[in-house]
């Protein structure tokens, strides 16, 4: 009798471990204010009725911000080929609101401009690269600042495949991200901080009623105040952010909020292969006062 025939042996094809994360929230730009970032010099298109380009430069402390945000970031390093997730939080602009006089330009379209200027800037700061998987995404900020400019200023970075929500819902290796602008305030004096982890146990509950995976990370700006919180529950923690801004404190800013601190800066936190969030940083700009 011949030897019987064998079957080769199948082999499953190897699966793509997920590479580790490291995420970037920037948020409330507010270009175009005399109180927010700015660079050194941007040129600007002629107006109306001018035939020359407009070169504008930056005041001393709008270009302290632009230096603290692009200098910082440059030196935070990409370990292990980490991919980047580069999230902007809302408020990129200024606008035109509350009969305001603190504004280094005086129309939208340039403060455009100088957004997607200091966007451009900031991904080349971190090297964003698509070809090492990182993401671009965009939320919306507050509406009498920034009308619907975010979307269109999204949509100039399609490229880079971003994209633009109301209400951020990302997961990265297994981490559930959940970002909007108007989320949690910080809090003051004995109170800080509460008003996160009550926001969090809040979601912690909608999120069990209505049947909904509570997610593990969840981001709010809009008050230009960083705060870092956490509720842990059936033993799961969950975390919350509050970010920093970009921009020094308004007449507007005194009113709403007085005698408050304002920080200057961004955040950071690290996504493991397996989804664990850890590692969350603050990078503020030392402020006297």
């Amino acid at each position: 009798m011949g030897k019987a025939k064998t079957k080769a042996a199948v082999v499953a094809p190897a699966i793509k471990a997920a590479k580790p994360a490291q995420v970037f929230v920037v948020s409330d730009v507010h270009a175009g204010s005399d109180r927010s970032i700015f660079p050194p010099v941007i040129t600007l298109p002629p107006m109306t009725g001018d035939n020359e380009k407009r070169d504008i430069a930056g005041k001393p402390h709008q270009v302290a911000i632009y230096n603290h945000l692009m200098d910082t970031a440059r030196a935070i390093e990409r370990r292990n080929g980490e991919r980047r997730i580069i999230l902007f939080n809302g408020d990129l602009i200024e606008g035109l609101h509350h009969h305001t006089i603190q504004l280094s330009l005086l129309q939208v379209t340039d403060m455009n401009l100088l957004a997607i200027r200091i966007i451009e800037d900031f991904l080349d700061a971190v090297k964003f690269s698509v070809k090492n998987g990182d993401e671009l995404y965009f939320t919306s900020g507050t509406e009498i600042h920034t009308g619907f400019e975010e979307g269109a200023i999204s949509d100039y970075f399609s490229a880079l495949g971003s994209q633009f929500r109301d209400e951020l819902r990302l997961n990265v290796n297994g981490c559930d991200i959940w970002m909007t602008h108007h989320w949690a305030n910080v809090g003051k004096g004995h109170n800080e901080g509460n008003s996160i982890t009550n926001n969090l146990r809040a979601l912690y509950f909608d999120c069990l009623k209505e049947g909904r995976n509570m997610p593990n990370v969840v981001i709010g700006s809009h008050y230009h105040k960083a705060g870092f919180s956490s509720y842990s529950q059936r033993w799961q923690t969950y975390y919350g952010i509050v970010t920093p801004s970009l921009q020094l404190p308004t007449r507007h800013g005194v009113r709403a909020a007085p005698f408050q601190r304002r920080d200057i800066g961004f955040v950071t936190f690290d996504i493991t292969d397996t989804g664990s969030p850890h590692n969350f940083q603050r990078h503020l700009m030392p402020q006297g006062g």
